[in-house]
């Protein structure tokens, strides 16, 4: 099977204003192992020096770096380069996946295996708590024993062409369900056009 390889750099920049005696950073950015994916190799590249990088994986399974600068320094670069071989993935046909009432009884009741890493996302987190906005919203999508990966996809399609991106509206700290009922108060103007693939929507915009 032919695999594709990959050749990813990734520098990020820190600049400062004044000088940091010491800085403490907790960086993932190794590609994960898998069995579609193989990593060959990967460099971690600190500069100024780290005086201490100590790696692990976390709970995810993404191996991280615990990096410690310990030199004055105004501008921190932290540069990643990794060469990765990546098999094709297998993409089910939508219509031949199990009915989405049977995958969910088994993410409820099966705590083995790729089941478990299901069942992990059915708890509410901090910022996405239980909600019947989605329930209500998320429906029309679910019909009664419609199969699973029809339904998602149908959702995600919904999702496209009803929600507009707009980097000014939220932060990364805003919740969900304040975005969810935001949606239909944020008109599309013409400043927000980065791609001929939006909807313009004039009734929406009074002012574009």
């Amino acid at each position: 099977m032919l695999k594709l390889l990959y050749e990813i750099t990734h520098a990020t920049t820190y600049d400062y204003v004044g000088n940091v005696s010491v800085s403490h950073h907790l960086v993932r950015l190794a590609p994960r192992q898998s069995g579609k994916q193989n990593c060959i190799a990967h460099e971690l590249v600190v500069s100024p020096n780290a005086a201490t990088v100590n790696t692990h994986h976390d709970y995810f399974g993404n191996l991280s770096h615990f990096v410690a600068v310990e030199t004055a320094h105004q501008q921190l670069v932290i540069k990643s380069q990794s060469r990765v071989a990546v098999l094709p993935a297998f993409i089910p046909e939508p219509l031949e996946t199990p009915p989405w009432e049977k995958v969910r009884a088994r993410s409820r009741s099966d705590h083995s295996g790729k089941a478990l890493e299901a069942h992990e996302f059915l708890y509410p987190s901090a910022l996405i708590p239980p909600a019947a906005e989605f329930a209500d919203y998320s429906r029309p999508s679910f019909a009664r024993g419609r199969p699973v990966l029809d339904a998602v996809t149908d959702l995600t399609r919904r999702i496209h062409k009803d929600f507009i991106f707009d980097a000014t509206a939220t932060t990364v700290a805003t919740p969900v369900l304040e975005v969810f009922k935001q949606r239909l108060e944020m008109p599309l103007r013409r400043e927000h056009i980065v791609a001929w693939r939006l909807n313009w929507l004039p009734n929406r915009a009074p002012n574009a």
